[in-house]
Parts: structure tokens; C-alpha cells; sequence
């Protein structure tokens, strides 16, 4: 990227993990320098130039609801998936941006905040969902797993007996 383009934006990035504790993705966050417009088709251009296939995919994650609005508009099909926030998804003019963006194969990732979930309206534009947990659906995904990890339990002569194990 030539420095015109790094002088208009800041970036930050975060490894993220698949279940199998595997690198599925970079997470790139994408800033702007004061309130000056970027020129985001060269952007794109130069992160697809350095971006080599056998790196793992990389998702933007717009720092500002000015920038996702011009992700939005102006990367084409091909770009890495974009991250849209619930937070920015409060006016008509960014959902329906989310619609077109999906309509033109965008891949959209969309992210809320713990306990949230997109709308049955634009669920269907985003073809993944980073959800957070709130602390009480924490705790019962974690007694489940639980049950399921070790299976039911019963007590004989005060010891907790599982699977066929004794603890005695």
C-alpha cells in the first residue's frame, strides 16, 4: 500500500481461533485519521496485492459507522468479509446498505453485544455471527457441557460415581 493510503488509516489486528484451536483468521480493524474520508477501493486494492491465498482469511472490522457505510457501498464481491456492528444497525440507511452490500455477494459478519442477536430482517444477509454470551448464558452452556462431558452422576456411599468410574 503506498503511504497516501497508510497516512489516511490506522490498523490494529487480532488472531482468531477455531474451535480445534486452529488460525482461521485476522482480524484487521480499520480506522480513519481524524475525520478525513479514505479511499477505500485502494484500500481494498492494496490489502488484496499483499494478502497471499494461503494466509488465513481476514475480516475488516470498521472502527466507525462512516467507514462500514463506505465498505458497505464500494467493496466489491471479492472483498475479505466485513464486520457490522448491531450498535451502527439503528437507522434505515444502514440496513438497507447491508441489504444491497448483500445482494452483490458481500460476505457480512455481523457482531452484537452479549445476549444480542440480528434482527429476523437482516439475520439472513450475514453469513456468519460473532455472538457473545451474556454471564448467564455462560453458565448454562457450561452446566451443559458439563452433563454432556462427564453424563449423569449419582452418589454412592458419599463419592460421586460417573461413566462406569469409581472414584473409591
Amino acid at each position: 500500500m503506498s503511504n497516501s493510503i497508510l497516512d489516511q488509516v490506522t490498523l490494529g489486528y487480532q488472531l482468531v481461533w477455531n474451535e480445534s484451536r486452529e488460525l482461521c483468521a485476522v482480524q484487521l480493524f480499520v480506522g480513519t485519521r481524524g475525520s478525513q474520508d479514505i479511499d477505500v477501493p485502494h484500500l481494498l486494492a492494496g490489502l488484496a496485492a499483499r494478502w497471499s491465498g494461503k494466509a488465513p482469511s481476514l475480516l475488516l472490522s470498521p472502527l466507525s459507522p462512516i467507514l462500514l457505510s463506505e465498505l458497505l457501498d464500494r467493496a466489491p464481491a471479492d472483498a475479505p468479509r466485513i464486520e457490522v456492528n448491531q450498535a451502527w444497525l439503528h437507522d434505515a440507511q444502514t440496513n438497507q446498505r447491508v441489504h444491497r452490500a448483500h445482494q452483490r455477494g458481500l460476505h457480512l459478519v455481523w457482531r452484537g453485544e452479549p445476549g444480542q442477536r440480528p434482527s429476523k430482517a437482516l439475520a439472513p444477509c450475514f453469513e456468519r455471527t460473532m455472538v457473545s454470551l451474556t454471564a448467564e448464558e455462560a453458565l448454562n452452556a457450561l452446566r451443559s457441557s458439563r452433563t454432556w462431558i462427564v453424563g449423569p452422576r449419582h452418589k454412592t456411599r458419599g463419592f460421586a460415581v460417573g461413566a462406569g468410574r469409581s472414584n473409591l
